[in-house]
């Protein structure tokens, strides 16, 4: 006897990766994330570098506002779109709550290449936690293990 509701049974085959899993790693993503990008893109990594020192000067947007408008088309495959997407998203947020009054735009310098980006990464342009934490790590000693005691952010505030 059938139901309604044996098309939503588990399929013969499913697989981790198929959910952007692996059995050992879990979401963390396999290579390491990139830690730096191409320089055709050392400005917004300048720009992520110095933003915990932006912050500081309650000018932010000012910053922003001067950073270049970079095509992020030109990104070459998913490691370095992933990176882009941890700054940019930094960046955006930064913009919007980095000053004491929010704002409720962004420049087309830091909205276009972001919107680029999460296209092409199937996400929105948020701080999401995939680039707050699944996409922002290095391990300290490269051949060492990923735990607590080997890895370091790539980006914060």
């Amino acid at each position: 006897m059938t139901t309604e509701l044996d098309h939503l049974s588990k399929p013969a085959s499913w697989q981790l990766s198929d959910y952007g899993m692996d059995g050992d790693r879990g979401f963390l993503p396999a290579p390491d994330p990139l830690d730096q990008l191409p320089n055709d893109f050392s400005y917004w990594e300048q720009m992520g570098r110095e933003l915990p020192k932006l912050l500081i000067t309650g000018k932010i947007r000012s910053f922003i506002k001067d950073m270049p408008l970079l095509d992020a088309k030109r990104l070459r495959d998913e490691r370095e779109r992933r990176r882009a997407m941890v700054i940019l998203s930094f960046l955006g947020h930064a913009y919007v709550w980095g000053e004491k009054e929010t704002v409720s735009s962004i420049p087309a310098c830091l909205a276009v290449p972001w919107h680029q980006i999460a296209k092409l990464l199937g996400r929105p342009p948020v701080l999401s936690y995939a680039s707050y934490a699944l996409d922002n790590w290095r391990r300290l000693d490269p051949n060492g293990p990923i735990d607590l005691g080997n890895i370091a952010l790539l980006q914060n505030f």
